[in-house]
Order: structure tokens, then sequence, then C-alpha cells
């Protein structure tokens, strides 16, 4: 219990702005750090206080899409971090940078973020954070289409779970290596992993993880042809998102929406569900929804035999991937697109 005199102490409002996120009270974190930030400038000893909140504070912020906002309270607290000569704060302000970078889909800056938090990490032997940055890392290779490359860092990361007693960060780790193996083919391990990565989610409360495994999990089940699991995942893991106001999640759950629609042939209902989505990641709000989206329009228009809209669909994404620095996949779409392209040889 926090005694009346320590109410207002900055790490107070630090564990007030916590709490609040852990619930996805996000307005009320953000004020919660603030009052952090407020009240360790006049607090003895307070720049770790002012730079750990200005970190959470940016941690939220990307959560909501503010990419700006985000990117100056990063600025903040890894400055004041680096006049401290605190490693393992320049590691946290580097690492929380590099996620920024990766959401907006600046996967060069991205790289180079984590690099620098790796090395000031493994300098204070931080294991706990290493676990994050690998983790951070796979999916940064991931996105890249480097499978191998990110499987390596995800099954690190989970080294490291294992080691520290069932680490929060496990969660995430385990829904992405579960991506990896189903892009893979490896569809039953994915499985295993997303069925764990849930079962973490329940143990730490983390509603909006657990809505992400859950998509995840229903492009699985459309891939192994369970329409119906796939539906009522999509249903469950939107309803999540619109109860938290999480518009990157929202565009993820609503494209899935789109894609069991599809696979059940109900076509109006899938345009709809994909034009939503698109409209909720385009203009650089989250830019690997939007490509992943206009994969899927492509394959809708593909179903219905509109060749020449599906070659456009393809195109968008292929310019949404390279935007993002994802050359492997903007490949993959290329070579999809010569062959839509290319012309059917008449038979005498």
């Amino acid at each position: 219990m926090i005694e009346e005199h320590d109410s207002k102490t900055p790490r107070a409002a630090i564990a007030r702005a916590e709490a609040a996120a852990r619930s996805e009270r996000w307005e009320e974190a953000l004020t919660a750090y603030q009052d952090a930030v407020e009240t360790a400038r006049f607090h003895p000893e307070g720049a770790a206080a002012e730079a750990d909140a200005l970190r959470g504070a940016a941690i939220v912020r990307i959560r909501l899409g503010e990419w700006q906002e985000a990117l100056r309270d990063l600025a903040e607290s890894r400055l004041i971090a680096e006049r401290m000569g605190d490693a393992g704060r320049l590691a946290l302000a580097d690492n929380a940078r590099g996620a920024l970078e990766f959401e907006r889909g600046n996967w060069e800056e991205a790289e180079r973020r984590y690099r620098a938090a790796r090395e000031s990490a493994g300098g204070v032997e931080d294991l706990s954070l290493l676990m994050e940055i690998e983790n951070n890392e796979g999916a940064l290779w991931a996105a890249r289409g480097e499978r191998a490359r990110s499987e390596e860092h995800f099954r690190r990361a989970l080294r490291h779970f294992e080691e520290l007693e069932r680490h929060p960060c496990g969660a995430r780790a385990m829904n992405n290596l579960g991506m990896i193996l189903m892009e893979d083919g490896r569809v039953a391990e994915a499985d295993a992993f997303y069925g764990r990565a849930l079962e973490e989610c329940k143990r730490t409360g983390d509603l909006t993880l657990a809505a992400t495994v859950m998509i995840n999990r229903g492009r699985l089940a459309l891939v192994i042809d369970e329409p119906i699991r796939a539906h009522a995942v999509a249903a469950t893991a939107a309803e999540i998102a619109a109860r938290l106001g999480n518009g990157p999640l929202a565009a993820d759950a609503v494209c899935l929406q789109g894609a069991v629609a599809r696979a059940g042939g109900r076509w109006d209902e899938a345009r709809a569900c994909l034009r939503e989505a698109l409209e909720r990641s385009a203009d650089g709000r989250v830019p690997l929804a939007e490509a992943e989206t206009w994969t899927e329009l492509a394959e809708l228009e593909l179903a219905r035999e509109r060749f020449d809209e599906a070659a456009r669909a393809l195109r968008q994404s292929r310019r949404c991937y390279l935007s993002l620095g994802s050359t492997a996949e903007a490949e993959r779409l290329e070579r999809r697109l010569a062959a839509l392209e290319a012309p059917t040889m008449e038979v005498p």
C-alpha cells in the first residue's frame, strides 16, 4: 500500500499509469505518466523516473498510433538516459524506438535501433530486455520475409523465457513463432504455439495480445479449411478491438473477417470488410495491415475471376511492401503478377 506521503511521488504516478495501461485505459495512463514527468522534475534524483515515465507514455502512444508524440517522448527519454550514463535505460529507449519505427514502416531505422538496444542491454547483462529485443528483431525479419532468420530470434527469445520463469514477453514470442511456422506449412506446431500464447495471455491478462493471437489462429483455421472456427475467432477479435478502441487491431480483425467471408463465397460482405480494413489502415496508420489487406483483396478478385482488379490490388500490395522495405514479399507478389498477366497460349 502507498503511504499518504508517498502518493504524489513520480514512482506512484508511474504505478498508476502502468495499472491503467494494463487495463487499456489509455487516456488515464497518459495523464498519470504526465503527472509522473512533472513530479519528477521537482523530485530529488527524479531523472530516472522522468525517463521511465516518458518512455511509458511513448509506448501507450505507439498503441494509439500517435507516432509524432511517441517519437518526441522517446527522444526526450533517451536524452535523459544519455545524460545519466544509464546503459539500461538507453537500451529501453532504443528498443521502444525500434518498435515505433517498425509499426510505422520505417524498417531500416528499426533495425538500427534494435542493434543499438542489443549492444546497450548486453553491456548490463539484462536478460529480460535482451529477450524483448530478440522478439522484436524476429518480428522485423519476419516482416521482411526472412523466415529462417526470424525463427532463430524467436527461439532465442523463448530460451530466455524459460530462464526468466515465464516472462510476459513469452506470449508475444510464441505468437510470432507460430506465424513463421504457419507460413512454412508447419500448421500443427504453429497451432500449438498459438495455444501456449493464449494461455500466457490469460495468465498475464493481456487482452490486446490475446486478440492478436486469435486473429492469427483464425488465419490458420482458414488454411486448414475450418471456416466456422475462423469466423468465431474473427468475430471475437473484432469485438475485443472495438471494446479497446484499438485501431491497428481492428484493421487486422476486419481484414480476417473479409477473408472468412471470401472463403464462404460471400463476395459483397468480403469486399465491404476489406474496404473498411483499408480505411482503418491506409495513409500510414497501419502500414503492414494495409499491405496484407490489399493482398486479401486480390484473393477476393481472383476468386471472382476479375483478373484486372486482382492485378491492381497486387500492385498496391507490392508498393506497400516495398515502402516497408520487405523486398522478399514484394518479389513474391511480382512473380504472382507476372503469372497473372502472362498471355494465355492458344491451342490450335
